[in-house]
């Protein structure tokens, strides 16, 4: 019988646990707000018809819906690893391994995603601070 688990596999099944259950949590916000929030989205544009606003409905909700579910699927999986590392199995260490590779281009997909809401969010700030941002707000409105 093995000894206590060292350090490091501890930390890695930390890790697993709190990396699949921040996947999870992006895979119910998926599943539940993308197609919320498009039809949110679509029924407040006045310049598109219904019919091309039920097939942008349909076919976001589609694709966030099917994402949602396999961002909860890699979850699952990460969870039931990581409380499987009590068990004396070398399986469960290839699982983690080749779960965390999975991971990799998962997360690079959210990297990705958040470095493009940074680098708009500094856009922003930049072209508001312009000087001709500053004297279009500052000129007088017609009621």
């Amino acid at each position: 019988m093995p000894g206590a688990m060292p350090g490091r596999t501890t930390a890695a099944r930390i890790l697993l646990f709190v990396h699949a259950g921040g996947f999870a949590l992006l895979g119910l916000a998926l599943c539940v707000g993308g197609p919320t929030l498009v039809r949110a989205i679509v029924h407040s544009d006045g310049t598109m018809s219904p019919e091309s606003g039920r097939d942008t409905i349909t076919t976001v909700t589609w694709v966030t819906v099917l994402l949602g579910t396999v961002y909860l699927f890699v979850a699952l999986w990460g969870i039931l690893t990581a409380s499987w590392f009590g068990r004396d199995s070398p399986r469960v260490r290839v699982s983690g391994i080749v779960w965390a590779s999975v991971a990799i281009p998962l997360s690079l997909v959210l990297y990705i995603f958040f470095l493009i809401a940074l680098a708009s969010a500094v856009l922003i700030i930049v072209f508001l601070a312009l000087n001709e941002s500053a004297e279009w707000f500052r000129a007088p409105r017609e009621d």
